[in-house]
C-alpha cells in the first residue's frame, strides 16, 4: 500500500505537472493516516470497555435501528442468558462467573482477550429479588476485532 502511493506520488510529479494544495494536502493526511503510533493493551482495552458501554447505551435505546444496524458491522453483539447452549466456551465460563459473583455482590462489566486479534466486552444485567439478593437474567456480549479498535484510536 505505501509503495504504491509512493508511485502515484512520483508518478504525478515526474510527469511534468505539479500538484494543486488540494492534491498536497491529501497526501499530507494519507501519509499521517500510515504513521507508525505505538499503541499499549492499556489503551486498547480502555478503548473496549469505551465502546462497549457506548454500544450498550445504542442497544438499549432500541428506537435508533439504523445506529445499532451500523454498529453491527464494527462488532459482534450477542445476548448470553445462563445455561445457553448457543454461547462459545468463554461466554459461558464469563456467565457462570457472573452468576457465582451475584451472590457475593460486585458485579462488573469485563473485558477479555480472545486469542490475539479479538476482545469481548461482557455486561451482566441482574434483577434485585425481594431478598436482597441479584438474580442474572444474562449479560451482553459484545466482540471486537483489534485492529477496529486500535483505528478507532488513530481517529
Amino acid at each position: 500500500m505505501k509503495i504504491q502511493f509512493i508511485a502515484v506520488v512520483f508518478a504525478l510529479t515526474a510527469c511534468g505537472g505539479s500538484l494543486s494544495d488540494e492534491q498536497r494536502k491529501k497526501i499530507r493526511e494519507d501519509m499521517s493516516q500510515h504513521k507508525i503510533v505505538r499503541i499499549s493493551d492499556a489503551e486498547i482495552t480502555a478503548a473496549a470497555f469505551a465502546t462497549g458501554r457506548a454500544a450498550l447505551r445504542i442497544v438499549n435505546q432500541k428506537q435508533n435501528k439504523a445506529a445499532v444496524d451500523s454498529l453491527e458491522k464494527f462488532c459482534r453483539i450477542k445476548w448470553v442468558v445462563p445455561g445457553n447452549s448457543n454461547a462459545k466456551e468463554i461466554e459461558q465460563q464469563l456467565i457462570e462467573a457472573y452468576v457465582e459473583s451475584s451472590i457475593n455482590g460486585g458485579m462488573e462489566d469485563n473485558v477479555q482477550k480472545i486469542g490475539t486479534d479479538s476482545l469481548l466486552y461482557t455486561m451482566p444485567v441482574s434483577e434485585k429479588l425481594p431478598d436482597g439478593s441479584e438474580n442474572i437474567k444474562g449479560m451482553w456480549s459484545i466482540g471486537f476485532s483489534k485492529k477496529q479498535l486500535i483505528l478507532s484510536l488513530r481517529k
